[in-house]
């Protein structure tokens, strides 16, 4: 099939290549405005207790408190001063006279002394935000824009609504400067590996083809769907890396085929096409079915992710079959024009990137294979260890640079506070009727004290903890507050409607395992008849989060595994060699995770690599890494198993194969490894710490595939099967010698 479309690519060259062009041109100007259509968040799961606890809290109860904070203070002035009190409550009114604004908590409207620093030169105020994650965002910046005008004071907002203002604009700014460091290491790397401008430039021009296009189709998702807006930085990673990666190995055999065919364009197009183009499809199938497997998921950020990378690996893959096949065929042998020295000394170029060496190293492995295979696996099973301590958390302010001014909220409320109330356990209560009758505030205080009673609760901020006295007297006493302005103002934050908001202030941290146990206790605990509770807050979240990764991630590993095993079936007629794959690939990823742990959680190489350790792995960081790297590694080893089936078919002589497979792709996959390294590289120098970890993780697990697992697990383990690697049941060798999906030599 792709033989007789080599041959149709070449009749109607001009054509592929004129509607590549114009597809190019209006995609990138319709992929000019995805900002504008790409949502924040994405973390919380929808349908969990702490997703429906969150909605309730901004739609009934004056939405979140902690959805903004506007930190004020002043070196010289103290918050008690008449000139900072003028200034800040100016300031603060401005703010919640504001459309935008549902309520406002601050030290001049509660009293309470927590609004106020250690020193008495600041303080901060709670505001609660309408409408969506997105909806906040853009108040912030508007308010943003009027707090920066001269005050005495000085104004920094924070909080998530802060973050997610501040995360979209550091996404945008990293995403531009990892183009401007990409695209001229890559053409200078190109023109070592092809030492010729023309073909140099073709994986370029693919790749600009493939972040547009992956752009394009997720923008049009976006119309559906919510997808967040960190996946931008992924599709420029992925759009890029496997566009280059496939016009690599495409060009470089349509360069072999050209010499093969005595520059016979038509005949070398369509062996191209049949040889390397049913690798690039089956390579990028595998990935594509990585990716798709994160849309199992429900949870926003996953599903963006996936639906984003699998858009660039679909672009990536028409690329490399229709506009590339057309280019060759213009250029013909002029693929070759504009040839230049290499750049690197003679002797590193032959050593490097030609055939002998890998042979090999090849050979030495395969005399001593049970040696290699048992201190390879004792390598990657003693760099995994780190990972059994790993700890899971949810992206809070300090994913954003030092720099950020949300971040310095966060860590100024962190440290120079002595009570921060702003992560509590948030425990909302539906009662039957009017929350403020004597019978419904008999429950809920009953309720409040048992929830008092268990292991790890601080303090618990209800109504009934601002007034006192038996429930028969509460009513009376709460309907008498409403002359105390601010007391009444107290009392807003917690209850309206049928809804009560009791705020659970735990003794320890808002990731700490004991915080997690504290939820699942208050889930736990009996509740009063006619009361119904959802529990929410940061911790929730979390408690939510890891409990639906669990409970998706076992679907989507049947899904994803079996279909590679069944891709890998199609390609080399096997069933062993697709299993032992997957399972050198999860060993290897064991190394990756490890490394993860020890630099993000321990905080190793932290000042080398710019970030600040949370104590923790953000819990939606290790499925992407998997989906990104499973599907990358598996992609590696299909251009190399089909090289080395390619041989096997001819001489039947497993060592042989493999040895000769690894000469015949090992530099071409080591100079695609370099190059997706590169582009990945300049994400990893990115400000944002969710996609640093996805970057240095993807890295580790990729130099660990291509120089560990490809060159000595890999010979070792089929030296180790011989014949075997080739066994299927009769039945199933019969399906594969039909269909005839190998690459033929």
């Amino acid at each position: 099939m792709l033989e007789r479309f080599g041959h149709l690519v070449f009749r109607f060259r001009v054509w592929f290549l004129v509607a590549g062009l114009v597809a190019l041109i209006g995609g990138g100007v319709y992929a000019g405005g995805i900002y504008h259509s790409l949502t924040q968040g994405g973390f919380t799961v929808p349908g969990s207790q702490s997703q429906r606890a969150d909605a309730v809290i901004n739609t009934n109860l004056g939405g979140n408190r902690d959805s903004l904070v506007v930190l004020l203070s002043s070196t010289h002035l103290k918050v008690t001063d008449p000139a900072f009190t003028k200034a800040a409550t100016d300031t603060l009114n401005w703010i919640a006279n504001q459309p935008e604004v549902s309520s406002l908590a601050s030290y001049y409207t509660l009293g309470d002394r927590h609004f106020l620093s250690n020193d008495q030169h600041r303080m901060y105020a709670l505001v609660g935000l309408k409408g969506t994650e997105d909806q906040q965002a853009a108040a912030v910046n508007r308010l943003h824009a009027y707090l920066t005008r001269p005050s005495p004071l000085r104004i920094q907002l924070g909080g998530d609504a802060g973050v997610n203002a501040e995360s979209t604009t550091y996404v945008e700014q990293d995403l531009r400067r990892a183009e401007l460091i990409t695209f001229p290491i890559t053409a200078v790397l190109l023109l070592i590996i092809f030492r010729s401008v023309a073909a140099a430039a073709l994986p370029l021009a693919l790749g600009a083809y493939g972040v547009v296009g992956a752009l394009v189709i997720t923008r049009l998702v976006a119309h559906v769907t919510d997808i967040s807006v960190y996946v931008i930085n992924l599709i420029s990673l992925l759009g890029l890396g496997l566009a280059i990666d496939y016009s690599l190995f495409i060009v470089s055999r349509f360069r072999e085929e050209m010499v093969a065919t005595d520059n016979d364009t038509k005949r070398a197009l369509a062996q191209t096409m049949s040889t390397a183009g049913r690798t690039v499809m089956f390579s990028a199938l595998t990935v594509l079915v990585a990716l798709l497997g994160l849309t199992i998921f429900p949870i926003g950020f996953l599903r963006s992710m996936g639906i984003g990378g699998a858009a660039a690996v679909l672009v990536a893959l028409l690329g490399a079959l229709l506009f590339l096949p057309a280019i060759l065929a213009m250029l013909e042998h002029k693929v070759n024009a504009l040839h230049i020295r290499s750049i690197l000394p003679r002797q590193i170029h032959a050593h490097v990137l030609r055939q002998d060496s890998w042979g090999r190293i090849a050979r030495v492995v395969m005399r001593r294979p049970v040696i290699t295979v048992l201190c390879t696996l004792g390598f990657l099973l003693l760099a995994g260890v780190p990972f059994l301590s790993i700890r899971f958390i949810n992206p809070d302010y300090r994913i954003l640079p030092p720099s950020s001014q949300a971040r310095q909220v966060g860590e100024a409320l962190q440290h120079d506070f002595s009570s921060n109330t702003q992560s509590p356990i948030q425990v909302v209560v539906r009662t039957a009727g009017p929350p403020s009758t004597p019978s419904n505030l008999g429950l809920l205080e009953a309720y409040g004290q048992r929830l008092q009673r268990l292991p790890g609760v601080h303090s618990i901020e209800s109504p009934t903890a601002i007034t006192a006295g038996p429930p028969a007297q509460l009513a009376a006493q709460l309907s008498a507050l409403q002359n105390n302005a601010k007391a009444q103002a107290q009392l807003d934050q917690y209850a309206n409607g049928q809804y009560v908001l009791l705020n659970i202030i735990p003794k320890t941290g808002t990731y700490d395992p004991a915080t997690k146990h504290l939820v699942e206790a208050i889930r736990a605990a009996p509740v009063p008849r006619g009361l119904h509770v959802d529990v929410g807050g940061q911790t929730a979240d979390l408690v939510d989060l890891l409990a639906r990764i669990r409970h998706d991630g076992a679907y989507a590993a049947i899904v994803v595994f079996g279909a590679m095993v069944i891709l890998f079936f199609l390609m080399l007629g096997s069933v062993v060699i697709p299993l032992k794959t997957v399972i050198l690939n999860i060993l290897s990823l064991s190394a990756a995770f490890g490394a993860l742990v020890w630099i993000f959680q321990q905080g190793n190489w932290a000042n080398l690599i710019g970030f600040t350790s949370e104590g923790g792995i953000d819990a939606t960081q290790p499925v992407i890494i998997l989906a990104l790297a499973f599907g990358l590694s598996m992609d590696y080893a299909i251009f190399l198993f089909s090289r080395i089936k390619e041989h096997y078919d001819l001489h039947h002589d497993t060592r042989r194969a493999v040895i000769w497979g690894l000469q015949r792709t090992s530099g071409i996959i080591t100079s695609a490894a370099i190059l997706l390294m590169v582009v990945i590289a300049a994400f990893a120098a990115g400000r944002i710490e969710v996609m640093k970890e996805v970057a240095i993780g993807l890295i580790i697990a990729v130099l660990v595939d291509v120089f560990i697992v490809r060159l000595l697990l890999l010979p070792a383990s089929m030296t180790l099967l011989g014949k075997h690697n080739w066994w299927a049941p009769g039945p199933l060798k019969k399906i594969h010698d039909r269909l005839g999906f190998s690459e033929r030599p």
